[in-house]
């Protein structure tokens, strides 16, 4: 079995397989001709096609098969599928490992989306007075009354002197209202002036018991929705 040139084949003249077999020569009609690629494609001994080598299916057949027969071709072509099997486990594995991230961080972000949403449905925002000292009041906002009250460390009930409906902007007036009996000017607390405990005495009555004003808001937003 040899090879002879044959004219490589184009749109308009197609070549010829050049693959002698004994003394015949293949000549099977060969659409075109591209550099040789014999082992692309997915991992594993793939028969070339024409368009791979220049020759006919059959002749690539029987070369490959020719080759195989002898230990030193044999032991070439193990290792190359060897070693294009490894890559391709390899891949799966990048890529079953990048899916697996993909998809737990999905899960993430949805399970953050649910607490936001969760958080945002029992939020109920109020600027609060509390006072924490001697002659000290915080004043601050929040939609966590009482987990609020919780982080500030605030065991006794009575402690809790008023809230009224309210995000930052209302806080902001109050910290500016009150900005000459703060203790410093990078924190929300401020001195029991006559004017912040008369302010707080009206919004008690205006508003009632912090806590209870929080759940009755919280229970008529469940009845509205």
């Amino acid at each position: 079995m040899h090879a002879e040139p044959t004219a490589v084949p184009s749109a308009a003249r197609p070549g010829f397989c050049p693959v002698w077999v004994g003394g015949t020569r293949c000549g099977a009609t060969l659409p075109r001709r591209v550099p040789p690629n014999p082992f692309t494609g997915s991992p594993g001994v793939r028969v070339p096609r024409e368009d791979d080598l220049g020759i006919c299916t059959a002749c690539a057949e029987r070369i490959l098969t020719r080759m195989l027969e002898k230990p030193e071709f044999r032991a070439k072509v193990a290792t190359i599928v060897g070693r294009r099997e490894i890559a391709a486990v390899r891949k799966q594995i990048a890529w079953d490992e990048f899916t697996e991230q993909e998809a737990e961080r999905r899960r993430r972000e949805i399970a953050r989306r649910e607490r936001e949403a969760d958080v945002a449905a029992r939020a109920v925002h109020v600027v609060y007075y509390v006072r924490l000292g001697v002659n000290h009041i915080k004043i601050g906002t929040t939609g966590r009354l009482a987990e609020r009250m919780g982080e500030l460390r605030v065991v006794n009930a009575e402690n809790l002197l008023a809230v009224e409906p309210g995000t930052y902007d209302l806080e902001q007036q109050r910290h500016a209202q009150f900005d000459s009996q703060r203790y410093d000017r990078h924190r929300e607390d401020f001195a029991e002036s006559v004017e912040l405990l008369d302010l707080i005495a009206d919004l008690r009555a205006k508003w009632g018991d912090p806590y209870e004003f929080a759940a009755a808001r919280l229970a008529e937003r469940r009845v509205a929705s």
